[in-house]
């Protein structure tokens, strides 16, 4: 299937106009987490209603404008083992897609294993044979081979069809409402960690006095404001 693949703004601008009235939308990551505080997004693979596109957002820019049209959107956001995906779309508008749909989540409610890899799923529930995925590219080099972007577009070129699959024994098991509280809790789990709620309590930290513990709380905020900034 040929695919599009968007590096000018001009393009990138019509695609998020495209999101906000697509029925569906699935979507996978490349990143590289090494070397820095957050990932660094370097590739968004889309079947849109179909069409298969690519996005640079090393290219384009303002991707926020991406996760905002994904986020405003009445479609469906179809992924698979998608906490990547929903973290880089929460730290760019701390909100969630309306609609989503998490197939690896789905196949673990409908008897098969848990959690199941992309490819494992892609073979049992279609017959079908994805691509061997890069698991050594460095996403972030440019140009991309046409290799490397088949093998990318392969995470999201059967996600459709496994939800229609998934979809319809969810259906007939009544388990619907467990894939939606599931994904509510890992939302819920995502919005806790990015507030920090939790995040600056250390080790040994149960011995200290209040204020002890004003003053770790506060070294932890300055440690991450300042590790967020350098980004590493």
């Amino acid at each position: 299937m040929p695919y599009r693949y968007v590096r000018k703004n001009t393009e990138f601008e019509k695609l998020c106009r495209d999101l906000r009235s697509a029925r569906r939308i699935a979507v996978d990551t490349e990143f590289v987490a090494e070397n820095s505080y957050l990932p660094q997004l370097c590739l968004i693979q889309l079947s849109l209603d179909d069409q298969l596109l690519v996005v640079d957002p090393l290219a384009v820019d303002g991707v926020q404008r991406f996760w905002e049209a994904l986020v405003e959107t009445d479609g469906e956001v179809i992924l698979h083992a998608g906490r990547g995906e929903l973290e880089f779309c929460y730290r760019a508008v701390r909100k969630f897609p309306r609609r989503i749909f998490d197939v690896q989540i789905a196949a673990g409610m409908t008897g098969h294993e848990y959690p199941a890899g992309y490819a494992n799923l892609v073979s049992k529930l279609l017959d079908e044979k994805a691509g061997r995925h890069e698991t050594r590219t460095d996403w972030r080099r440019r140009p991309l081979t046409d290799r490397q972007i088949e093998y990318a577009l392969d995470d999201v070129r059967y996600l459709p069809r496994m939800r229609d699959v998934l979809h319809l024994k969810l259906v007939e098991w009544n388990r619907e409402a467990w894939l939606q509280e599931e994904i509510d809790r890992r939302n819920a789990e995502i919005v806790k960690h990015y507030r920090g709620t939790d995040r600056w309590r250390i080790s040994g930290n149960r011995s200290l006095s209040r204020r002890g513990l004003a003053i770790v709380r506060e070294l932890w905020k300055w440690r991450e404001e300042r590790a967020a900034r350098l980004n590493r």
